[in-house]
């Protein structure tokens, strides 16, 4: 049950951590229950360890946010999950990114393999050279622009190599990504 006390009260039952000895005695108390949750997320020894390592360094950097006598297990915990997430979103975001050059096809095939059939990959391979053709047809105002948003640049950095405004990167991109979709359906890929 959650109360609500307000006023001088208020200092009393919920008080920030006094002392980095109190915050450090409480967080060392919960490390085994960390690494045990940390573990059955990630199924791995190392990257377990890791996300450790992050969620106490999240947990030091907002220290302050802890309130001592609240629940530092189900705080500390919300930490590792949060950051589990983040991690993991992190790593889909990473292998979306479209590979180019001599490694596009190898990609391809790694990705639709084990349970692919050669005819798969083969059709895969096929539309990997749609797409490469398709943005070789895009105008060259958008290309650079377009070529480096696939490859998972972001566009504060695109628009520093290309020397132009973000909005700029943002409406070039967007236009040369029309520019492949409709070269796609134009040869019948789905775009």
């Amino acid at each position: 049950m959650l109360v609500y006390v307000d006023g001088p009260a208020r200092s009393l039952y919920l008080s920030p951590v006094r002392t980095q000895a109190s915050f450090t005695a409480t967080i060392s108390a919960l490390m085994p229950a960390l690494a045990r949750a940390a573990l059955s997320l990630t199924k791995d020894p190392t990257k377990a360890d890791d996300l450790v390592q992050d969620t106490l360094v999240r947990a030091w950097r907002h220290r302050e946010t802890f309130i001592e006598g609240s629940a530092p297990k189900a705080w500390l915990l919300t930490i590792l999950r949060n950051t589990f997430i983040n991690e993991w979103h992190r790593d889909a975001r990473r292998a979306a990114v479209l590979v180019t050059g001599a490694d596009f096809d190898a990609a391809l095939y790694y990705a639709a393999a084990p349970e692919a059939t050669l005819d798969d990959a083969l059709d895969i391979a096929a539309r990997a050279s749609s797409v490469r053709g398709a943005l070789s047809l895009v105008p060259d105002s958008y290309r650079a622009a377009t070529v480096l948003a696939t490859e998972g640049m972001p566009y504060s950095e695109i628009a520093e190599e290309l020397d132009i405004p973000v909005g700029t990167v943002m409406s070039r991109v967007h236009r040369g990504r029309s520019f492949v979709r409709s070269q796609l359906v134009g040869v019948g890929v789905a775009a």
